[in-house]
């Protein structure tokens, strides 16, 4: 015999109708998330090179301006010497520069006459 009166629990269709809004959600957010991330790590690559031409200003300024010693760069030197590569990284204070290494980019701190740029 059926007991009548109020039924507990939820019927197979309520079930997959609440999977499926579930689905549909998940399928119009995924994309969202995805471009967000996205745009942050084409945000922090563009910050990066930024702060590294801002450093390498840094470095070159007292060469420019005549001053002898400090941490200046000279027309000989290039980024990729030791000595310069450390002090672009005391300049942007981090450890090396595989720290400004977005995902699998690596930046290249280019030269005094090309920008930094991402590989």
């Amino acid at each position: 015999m059926r007991r009548k009166g109020k039924r507990k629990g939820f019927t197979l269709v309520e079930i997959m109708l609440g999977i499926s809004i579930l689905g549909v959600l998940a399928a119009l957010s995924i994309p969202a998330i995805l471009g967000a991330y996205s745009n942050a790590q084409k945000r922090a690559m563009e910050r990066n090179v930024a702060e590294v031409e801002k450093a390498k200003g840094i470095l070159t300024l007292p060469s420019q301006i005549g001053m002898t010693g400090a941490m200046g760069l000279t027309s000989i030197q290039s980024f990729s010497d030791a000595g310069v590569t450390e002090n672009l990284c005391k300049v942007l204070r981090i450890n090396s520069m595989s720290d400004l290494n977005v995902g699998n980019m690596t930046l290249n701190p280019g030269s005094l006459t090309e920008k930094a740029y991402y590989e």
